[in-house]
């Protein structure tokens, strides 16, 4: 399932700029957080169904928009809503955080005992900060809907059953 993950990160953020050589690839980071949170099937079903749910806000986020300047000189000039918009889309525009953010939040929602998110941090080897502000942006993104109704999730665990035999 890590696969079909990375496929799925990779369609939501495809003009991802390539990391420097000190990052690890992105199937790399997934297995290795994956393996470290002890994640179960049903919770990263959970996670990526999040993102699906997110999918149409992501992207309207990373279109670009006519009135935004690119320019870095324009920051110092910008409002603090300027600010918490441009802070808010640097978090959008990066699909491990969001992934670790979605992962997170479906742990909590799924599991009775989990994570704080400091240790949500030491495995991605982030600032707790940044935890928690990617985690409040994801569940701005899915409008805080973290139910998922049974037959929805019934029909999403067909659907990424079937993704994975094609992979195998």
């Amino acid at each position: 399932l890590s696969d079909v993950t990375a496929l799925m990160i990779e369609t939501l953020w495809p003009s991802t700029p390539s990391p420097p050589s000190s990052v690890v690839p992105l199937r790399t980071f997934i297995q290795e957080v994956l393996k470290r949170s002890r994640t179960t099937y049903s919770t990263l079903q959970t996670a990526l169904f999040y993102l699906f749910r997110a999918q149409s806000a992501i992207l309207l986020h990373l279109q670009p928009h006519p009135h935004q300047r690119h320019d870095r000189s324009c920051s110092l000039q910008q409002t603090p809503c300027d600010r918490h918009c441009w802070e808010q889309n640097i978090y959008i525009s990066c699909g491990r955080r969001m992934f670790l953010a979605s992962l997170a939040l479906a742990s909590k929602f799924v599991q009775d005992k989990t994570y704080r998110n400091s240790a949500w941090a030491k495995m991605a080897n982030l600032q707790v900060a940044e935890i928690n502000k990617a985690e409040r942006i994801f569940s701005q993104l899915i409008d805080y809907r973290l139910y998922i109704a049974q037959p929805i999730f019934e029909q999403w665990h067909r659907l990424l059953h079937r993704q994975v035999q094609q992979r195998v």
